[in-house]
């Protein structure tokens, strides 16, 4: 599991994007679920600082701000991301969406 990843290797990509996954699963379910959703968004950052091509990360670190209608966060995560994957479509199109709100 990530939690016994992480304690060999705190710097596990893996363990760090599975464990925000986690979060963000109890953030969805369990109050007070900005704390769940803030820690989610901490290990997907930390993933995609290890590994700047992860895109699972960056879409859902991005998705976190577009759920609490942070805009410009998710938009600045997407242009970050595509400076990383350029030209990736999904990318591109979320970022769209996020600016024309």
């Amino acid at each position: 599991d990530f939690t016994k990843a992480l304690s060999f290797d705190k710097e596990n990509v893996r363990a760090l994007y599975s464990r925000g996954l986690a979060w963000r699963s109890r953030g969805d379910h369990e109050e007070p679920r900005a704390n769940h959703y803030e820690k989610a968004v901490a290990d997907f950052r930390a993933a995609r600082t290890k590994d700047p091509r992860h895109l699972e990360a960056w879409g859902d670190e991005a998705q976190i701000f577009e759920l609490f209608q942070k805009w410009e966060d998710a938009a600045s995560v997407y242009e970050e991301a595509l400076k990383h994957l350029p030209g990736h479509p999904g990318l591109m199109k979320r970022l769209e969406a996020v600016k024309g709100k």
